[in-house]
């Protein structure tokens, strides 16, 4: 039974402190708001600055000038906007057989051209026992989430490549684009063995996009990453050479307020914890995109000359990041079909691009989906000469006991 007596004295704190923390946010990004116009005029020594500083956050470092706006073109008619998306249901070991599935979904939506909208959903059932169990590193284990993951997105991205090769045939300019971030961050902690696969098989997926010139981008809604707002920090630190694991302003702990141990501020915490997006929304108008940059992540150096660059657009209600591979952000023209593309993706799909709204569509399984898919196991399990066994666990939620 919830004790929802509980819960709503609970939220009632969570909104006050919230509205306390928005408060000093907003101070916050007043001030990052100012450190980014005062930087602008001097970007290039302060991202030499980051390059040589010794930080334990994520930096960008960015490939174009602060100070030009990037506001796009116009809509590059015609051309063919892809998307794919997926979703999956996880392998259950309390249940009678151990599977998953991982659906993509597919969209076409040619603009100018007479062809209609192409719309496809196609599920993949994994059941065998490299599958289930795939060895990495020597250790042999169930599948994990992140694994299942990034199998889902090199799976979106192949899609994405099939139809692009189909599209091109057309000689008319194509934009491909996938759900979510093209960085594969769980390959940092994984095996040598395992990064080398999943890499070859981005290279290879990227690869294909290139001969095409069709650019392929990842789209991040609301994102929370702060590279761009820590570059602004190592600019605010004091110190020539910035070296976070020496920083000569940490202080001890003072006591103030009874008990309560608070920690001095640091020169650069009068930024901390605004989030790039805050910082794009106050400084971009609508439609334009931030410079491009790189993220400084160690896994990128693997991606070879496909490592991935960002760069934020302001989409209407919220501030999207963008990633894309550094070959795409090299080609003016391909950077900027994209750009504009998106743009107009955004305004027929009020805020979010509805190409990949469409794909969402296709690939989503919900609820029901998932409890139909589990009776239509158990059906056929029972109809044939395969014995049904599930764990106590799974038998004891069937059977209400007060």
């Amino acid at each position: 039974m919830v004790d929802w007596l509980s819960i709503q004295k609970q939220l009632q704190q969570m909104v006050q402190e919230q509205t306390l923390a928005r408060d000093e946010g907003r101070e916050r990004l007043e001030r990052a708001v100012e450190e980014w116009h005062r930087f602008a005029p001097q970007w290039e020594a302060l991202r030499e600055k980051a390059r040589a500083s010794r930080t334990s956050w994520l930096l960008a470092d960015f490939r174009e000038s602060w100070e030009p706006r990037f506001p796009p073109e116009e809509s590059p008619l015609p051309y063919v906007a892809l998307a794919a998306d997926g979703s999956q249901i996880f392998p259950d070991r309390h249940g009678f057989v151990a599977c998953y599935l991982i659906n993509i979904g597919a969209v076409a939506i040619p603009y100018g051209l007479p062809e209609r909208p192409r719309l496809s959903s196609q599920p993949t059932l994994f059941y065998r026992e490299e599958d289930l169990y795939p060895e990495w590193g020597g250790k042999r284990a169930l599948i994990t989430p992140d694994i299942l993951a990034t199998r889902r997105m090199l799976m979106e991205l192949e899609t994405l490549a099939d139809w692009a090769e189909e599209w091109a045939q057309r000689s008319v300019p194509i934009v491909a684009l996938a759900d979510g971030s093209l960085i594969s961050w769980p390959l940092e902690s994984k095996p040598p063995d395992y990064q080398a696969f999943v890499l070859e098989r981005l290279r290879a997926l990227f690869d294909r996009f290139r001969a095409l010139r069709v650019p392929v981008a990842g789209y991040i809604s609301r994102p929370g990453g702060a590279e761009v707002i820590n570059v602004l920090r190592v600019g605010i630190c004091p110190e020539v050479q910035v070296n976070c694991d020496r920083c000569p302003y940490k202080r001890p702990p003072v006591q103030e307020e009874g008990s309560l141990l608070v920690l001095p501020l640091l020169p650069c915490e009068v930024i901390a914890g605004v989030s790039d997006g805050s910082l794009f929304e106050a400084i971009l108008e609508l439609g334009e995109r931030s410079p491009s940059f790189e993220s400084q992540s160690q896994i990128l150096d693997l991606y070879g000359p496909h490592r991935i660059v960002a760069f934020y657009l302001h989409a209407g209600q919220e501030i999207a990041r963008v990633e894309m591979p550094a070959w795409v952000a090299n080609d003016p023209p391909l950077l900027e079909r994209l750009h504009s593309a998106l743009v107009d993706q955004v305004r027929k799909g009020h805020g979010y691009p509805l190409v990949l709204t469409e794909a969402h569509e296709q690939a989503v399984l919900r609820s029901a989906d998932r409890d139909f898919f589990y009776l239509l196991l158990e059906r056929l399990f029972a109809q044939s000469t395969l014995p049904l066994r599930t764990s106590s666990k799974s038998r004891s939620k069937r059977i209400p006991r007060i």
